[in-house]
């Protein structure tokens, strides 16, 4: 018996920061047709067809945002294969986005409800934040925002 092989679904999320170690979150539409509607979560998307993460992820944010970021880098992948997928596997690539001041200046919000600056202490709790994002945000938080040892010495 051969198995399916399920199809990979590339996105990018942006765990977009200032300079006083706060996260920037978009408050997503409440649409049944999208993905966590009304949880908070990071600025992103699907990447089109062998588009390469940093672009799609820039893409993205000019068109949500628009603006253009200059400090982006790569943070974390995760691959989720869940039933909630079915026949695909959602592989989210995760960037550090550094915004100055004059960046956050110029954002002019062009999807999702809001957003809004959180510091560690101010994030929404878990079941207020889209579930894939969450583990990102608090990796994020965990080892940049606020540095703490969470894993072992070895």
């Amino acid at each position: 018996m051969v198995m399916n092989e399920k199809s990979i679904v590339e996105c990018v999320g942006g765990l977009i920061f200032d300079s006083k170690k706060r996260i920037c979150l978009q408050e997503r539409d409440n649409k049944k047709e999208i993905n966590c509607p009304g949880l908070w979560g990071l600025f992103g998307g699907s990447t089109s067809k062998n588009e390469d993460l940093k672009i799609a992820l820039r893409r993205e944010i000019y068109e949500e945002l628009c603006i253009h970021p200059t400090k982006i880098d790569f943070f974390l992948t995760l691959e989720v294969d869940s039933f909630i997928y079915q026949d695909q596997i959602r592989r989210r690539s995760f960037f550090s986005i550094f915004l100055t001041e004059e960046e956050k200046s110029k954002i002019i919000l062009k999807e999702g409800k809001s957003y809004k600056f959180f510091s560690v202490d101010q994030l929404p709790e878990p079941k207020r934040l889209a579930p894939v994002d969450s583990c990102a945000i608090i990796m994020f938080a965990h080892h940049f925002l606020q540095p703490r040892q969470i894993t072992p010495v070895i």
